[in-house]
């Protein structure tokens, strides 16, 4: 959730935006107690993302030759990135599609939220074989 932080000194995963990234950066350039700073999806490209990277390259060349850089995305350029990056390896892992039906289900206004969801969610498991992933509208519906 937006400025929700549950972070302590056993903190070994901090999950983070660009942009939280970025500010971070401008509060400790040398990103202190932080060993590897990964990017995922960086296929999406963004002025964050983008933004987030120069600066991380440059704290790395001038600040931390110890801090690790992680560039993942599923269905990234490599071309491009091998020239922004030119020796950083590169590692490719084949991946496999799954066919994927998409159902829409209106929710009822009559019916409580949690009701209909649970509803509908039953009614699928027992039409369908395979797995089953529901996307809700907020924060607030996944509580």
């Amino acid at each position: 959730m937006r400025a929700e932080s549950k972070v302590s000194q056993q903190t070994r995963l901090e999950v983070i935006t660009e942009g939280v990234l970025t500010r971070m950066l401008q509060q400790d350039p040398e990103l202190t107690g932080v060993s590897l700073v990964i990017l995922d999806e960086f296929h999406e490209r963004s002025l964050q993302a983008d933004l987030a990277l120069a600066l991380l390259l440059d704290v790395q060349s001038g600040l931390r030759d110890d801090l690790r850089l992680l560039v993942m995305s599923a269905t990234l350029d490599n071309q491009k990135l091998t020239s922004l990056l030119p020796d950083a390896p590169m590692i490719s892992s084949e991946g496999r599609s799954y066919p994927v039906s998409r159902h829409y289900y209106p929710i009822q206004s009559h019916l409580p939220f949690e009701q209909e969801v649970a509803t509908m969610a039953r009614r699928l498991l027992t039409q369908e074989t395979g797995s089953l992933l529901v996307f809700l509208p907020g924060s607030a519906e996944n509580y």
